[in-house]
């Protein structure tokens, strides 16, 4: 096949000064387009399917580079309006930039999937592509014309070879010469209605199921043009019109979709009964402001009495009695009994659902998910799991998330349609965490082991062929099924470092226990007491996007002040390296997992098949390296 798409249309000259019209850029990038999209249509179906998903890649990946927070703050900072004008602009464009990017996600994942994994590169650089074309269009509007920083320099430099190479879409060289913020708006107005007039051409070339997805995501882009437009309308230059107001603004931009808007400006009539239930339940990043919603935090030396103490401090009886509670648990990243550190203490679990059945609990669902382990070892259900660690199901049931799935519908985000049951059913919602050093989000709190309740993460969240990343789906679930109470088991030993979560040699030894009823809260007052900024979380900081609070996550210590020991991700050089890496590497290079695994005991969990000799190699390496294997027996 000869891909027909932007990446393979050689950028001509730039024959438009800066001072072009948007009318007349419009003009030029919808004949370009649809010459493009004439010569796709000349090819077969097949090959039409393929070169219109790359067409909408490469596109989706320059706008959520463009629109991310980085690129446009400086074009924000500039606008010449009130505070809260700017963060109602501010909110809507990375509303945006959050539909762009799943959009990227699954287009990617759905191209990936049909491919050998061979032929993998080609995708892999148009996105690589679309996420320098982006950067250098988004860069562009934040410098003068004659402010040649390095920054600039470097933008044009790729914008020129690009266009040389034919690697760039011409457009691009239009959109790097917009400056300000009205220019801003209309150039990316004149984008999303190339990116309409694709999505319009590839949706008779696909299946049914992909049929709904995609004219979803051409909703999604339809909603874009009418910001664009409306941001066009009200605005002259980088200050409002004097005909327009704040007011009008929210008004309009709550009729597109009322995501778009912070949370308070929200009108809850437009809500639909799940958001309003949510939100009537306090929704999980709300952030405390008066003292009523408190983050417990208990030191007693008896697992007993410190679950109690932070119960009661958050008043969990009067949220528990007579009513059906699901606990979200993480213990699946167990590989040995002698490493304790890195799942939920069965004592901790224990004390908890005695208390809750104390409280009046009707009935006590513990649920957890399997992982990409049992792709490599046998005996790993939770169930078989569960009994090999010591957990004794007297006071609870324990519950597979993923064979309790159902379907749902959710009104925002992509890809995810089901969800566990029991999770959706309960009255109350309770998550305990482990603490565990994590590379993306410094601890692996409340937030993270939410994810794995929408399905297995490995098979569309995680893996370079995602369809939707694990985060975004468990938001999804958030919106729908908030978390009523949550719990971090920071008892006894605690596997720090970058790679706690999958295990720890060395591993600190303490005895809290946190307890709140806002989830952020809770993550943001355990990462402050390690010493760490809770916007490093990027878990924590896209629940905040996603919710849209307007508080910022700030250092929030608990009562009892920093917790000593505690190795936390950015401690020394070799852990901010291994930061920085870990994720990527593991998630495009570890072959779905199965060269980075622990030190599994094998009499309990034996290999389902021989590994390569290089397989045991890196794996015996990342084991020594990382410290993924028992602590001696002292």
């Amino acid at each position: 096949m000869q891909g027909i798409s932007p990446r393979f249309v050689r950028a001509e000259s730039c024959p438009f000064s800066a001072g072009v019209s948007v009318n007349d850029l419009a003009e030029i990038i919808e004949e370009r387009t649809q010459s493009d999209l004439d010569a796709i249509a000349r090819l077969s179906k097949v090959e039409q399917r393929e070169a219109l998903l790359t067409y909408a890649l490469e596109r989706e990946q320059v706008v959520d580079v463009a629109y991310s927070e980085d690129s446009i703050a400086a074009v924000i900072a500039a606008l010449e309006v009130d505070d809260e004008t700017r963060e109602v602009v501010q909110r809507a464009i990375l509303w945006l930039q959050r539909d762009e990017a799943l959009h990227a996600q699954y287009i990617r994942g759905r191209l990936l999937r049909n491919r050998r994994h061979r032929s993998w590169a080609p995708i892999i650089a148009t996105q690589a592509v679309g996420y320098i074309g982006g950067w250098c269009s988004a860069v562009s509007p934040n410098h003068r014309e004659d402010a040649f920083g390095l920054r600039r320099i470097a933008a044009r430099g790729m914008l020129w070879a690009g266009g040389v190479v034919g690697r760039l879409p011409s457009e691009l060289v239009l959109a790097f010469r917009q400056t300000g913020f009205t220019s801003f708006c209309g150039t990316n107005l004149v984008l999303e209605r190339s990116a309409i007039m694709a999505y319009e051409h590839i949706l008779p070339l696909l299946t049914a199921q992909e049929h709904l997805v995609f004219a979803r995501i051409l909703e999604d882009e339809r909603r874009h043009a009418e910001v664009f437009a409306l941001f066009g309308e009200v605005f002259d230059g980088d200050r409002l019109k004097s005909d327009s107001s704040l007011d009008e603004l929210v008004t309009r931009l709550r009729a597109i979709s009322q995501w778009l808007v912070p949370a308070r400006f929200r009108d809850d009539a437009m809500k639909p009964a799940s958001v309003q239930q949510v939100q009537a339940q306090q929704v999980p990043v709300q952030q405390t402001t008066d003292g009523t919603e408190i983050v417990a935090v208990a030191d007693h030396p008896h697992i007993g009495e410190a679950v109690s103490s932070v119960l009661a401090e958050t008043d969990a009886a009067s949220l528990v009695n007579g009513k059906r509670v699901a606990i979200r648990v993480n213990f699946m990243f167990a590989y040995d009994r002698r490493d304790a550190s890195n799942y939920v203490s069965p004592e901790v679990l224990a004390a908890v659902a005695l208390a809750l059945k104390n409280a009046g609990a009707t009935d006590i669902a513990v649920i957890e998910s399997p992982n990409i382990y049992d792709r490599y070892f046998d005996g790993r259900t939770i169930h078989e799991v569960a009994e090999y660690l010591g957990y004794d199901p007297v006071d609870y049931r324990l519950v597979d998330a993923v064979e309790d799935l159902v379907d749902i519908e959710f009104e925002r985000g992509l890809a995810t349609t089901r969800a566990t049951r029991e999770w959706l059913e309960a009255d109350v919602r309770i998550v305990v965490a482990k603490l565990a050093g994590d590379p993306a989000e410094i601890v692996h709190g409340v937030l993270a082991t939410v994810a794995g309740l929408t399905g297995r993460i490995e098979d569309e969240q995680f893996y370079t062929h995602r369809l939707v990343d694990h985060r975004t789906s468990a938001l999804m679930l958030l919106d729908v099924a908030p978390i009523d109470l949550a719990i971090v088991d920071a008892w006894g030993d605690v596997a720090d470092g970058p790679l706690g979560v999958m295990g720890c040699n060395r591993p600190s030894v303490q005895r809290r226990i946190y307890c709140g009823r806002d989830a952020v809260a809770v993550d943001a007052t355990v990462i402050s007491d390690l010493g760490a900024d809770p916007l490093g979380s990027e878990f924590l900081y896209r629940a905040d996007q996603w919710f849209g609070t307007t508080q910022r996550l700030e250092r929030t210590p608990s009562r009892l002040g920093p917790i000593g020991g505690f190795r936390v991700p950015q401690a020394n050089w070799w852990f901010r390296l291994i930061n920085a890496t870990a994720v990527p590497i593991y998630m495009n290079l570890s072959g779905n997992g199965r060269l980075f695994v622990p030190r599994f005991d094998e009499e309990a969990f034996p290999p389902l098949d021989k590994p390569s000799g290089f397989t045991r190699s890196v794996r015996a390496a990342a084991q020594m390296a990382f410290g993924l294997y028992p602590k001696k027996s002292s």
